[in-house]
């Protein structure tokens, strides 16, 4: 596809049935066929930690990683309700697992923007955003998401800007 992002939601790395039944073949064709693919990264990539004090932590072998870079998914949002379901250590571990795979990563408060050049010198811009209270996310509030998506206009020309929320 030219100038194409596509973009899925919650993705955990993992199945019942290994890493190959994650996603159906036309699925897999779709993210190969994409400019750029971006998903929703709902899980930690650590093992040997203890969880946080909630229902439901989840983590992710950190070689799972290897997934996303052979299905071409080389953009993940982290602002969401599982990223810190293993404090800091787990989510900043799980960033520089991704840094080291050189997949980009929106939704951190120390990386949000993110520019995507597609073919025909379009840019678009990415932000991530959520509810969640997690230390190191970016928080989900109206007026910040307005002054960031006109400050990124601004500074790269881009003609588009795409904002992920993660909310429950």
């Amino acid at each position: 596809m030219n100038n194409s992002i596509f973009f899925a939601g919650d993705t955990l790395l993992a199945s019942k049935n290994g890493l190959g039944n994650i996603v159906s073949d036309s699925l897999r064709g779709l993210f190969l066929e994409s400019d750029a693919v971006c998903v929703n990264l709902e899980t930690v990539l650590i093992e040997g930690c203890s969880g946080s004090q909630k229902a439901f932590n989840i983590s992710t072998p950190p070689n799972n990683v290897k997934f996303l870079r052979e299905n071409n998914i080389g953009i993940v949002n982290i602002a969401n309700n599982h990223s810190c379901d293993f404090g800091n250590k787990g989510r900043e571990f799980t960033e520089n697992v991704l840094s080291k795979e050189n997949i980009k990563i929106i939704g951190a408060s120390t990386s949000n923007r993110l520019f995507v050049e597609l073919g025909n010198g379009i840019t678009v811009g990415l932000l991530a955003y959520t509810n969640f209270a997690g230390e190191g996310l970016e928080k989900l509030c109206v007026p910040s998401i307005l002054e960031d998506v006109k400050q990124l206009k601004e500074a790269s020309k881009c003609k588009y800007v795409v904002v992920n929320l993660h909310w429950w």
